[in-house]
């Protein structure tokens, strides 16, 4: 091999080198491009998410209805088979779930079962089933689709220091949910939370103020709620 061979074979050596090089700098650019447009697209949807709570939760103190907010919009930025919630009523349990595919009931069934053991520790008591009503929407039941829950996490739903519920997305995939997604989600639910308990308190201040001026009125005063349960009752009435 004489000495003009040699330089051929190095320079095409080189040129594959070059190229594998140029091949990996791209396929790198395009890997960093494509993480910050998934950046990108999960805080304008966490921003828009806190524009519409800070909207409607400004007149609502409907907890369910906050949480259906948060949850009709999730599929913008989280894959999921289904996302669900678990809320605490005065008299039951409501569990609501939204398949955004078909399932099956087994499926079902295991998300409930652990968001009530995950409620049930969060509270300090068990919860029966028969305490539960079941709401579930979207996507119908396929009993021949027998996957089951291989990715899953719950996110607490706190007003005021007092538990409310459970928020939860599954999936038939494992290892689906990273950190990004989950540090978002509760962002959202502590601002959501937030809001509400700040309402609640500016709600339970005017109900002090007309508790006291009730008790000032010489004649009796009874007021119910729209359910008609008593809700404030002066001494004159009481005498």
């Amino acid at each position: 091999m004489n000495l003009f061979d040699v330089i051929i074979i190095a320079a095409a050596a080189l040129g594959i080198s070059f190229g594998a090089f140029s091949y990996w700098q791209q396929k790198l650019a395009q890997h960093h491009l494509g993480e910050r447009e998934k950046e990108i697209n999960r805080r304008v949807y966490e921003l828009a998410i806190l524009k519409e709570l800070s909207e409607r939760v400004g007149y609502s103190l409907n907890i369910q209805q906050v949480i259906d907010i948060i949850t009709g919009s999730l599929h913008q930025f989280i894959q999921y088979r289904a996302v669900s919630y678990m809320l605490v009523e005065p008299e039951k349990i409501v569990f609501k779930i939204h398949l955004e595919e078909s399932v099956h009931r087994r499926f079902i069934d295991d998300v409930r079962q652990r968001m009530a053991g995950s409620l049930s520790a969060l509270l300090g008591r068990d919860i029966k089933d028969n305490q539960i009503d079941e709401i579930i929407t979207g996507a119908i039941l396929i009993e021949d689709i027998a996957e089951p829950v291989r990715s899953f996490f719950n996110i607490p739903i706190v007003i005021g220091d007092k538990v409310q519920g459970v928020l939860t997305v599954a999936h038939t995939e494992a290892g689906l949910y990273k950190e990004e997604e989950m540090t978002i989600l509760y962002r959202i639910m502590r601002q959501a939370s937030s809001a509400i308990t700040k309402l609640q308190e500016v709600v339970k201040n005017e109900e002090r103020k007309l508790n006291a001026m009730v008790q000032s009125i010489r004649e009796g005063v009874i007021m119910t709620d729209q359910d008609y349960r008593v809700s404030v009752v002066n001494q004159a009435a009481k005498d």
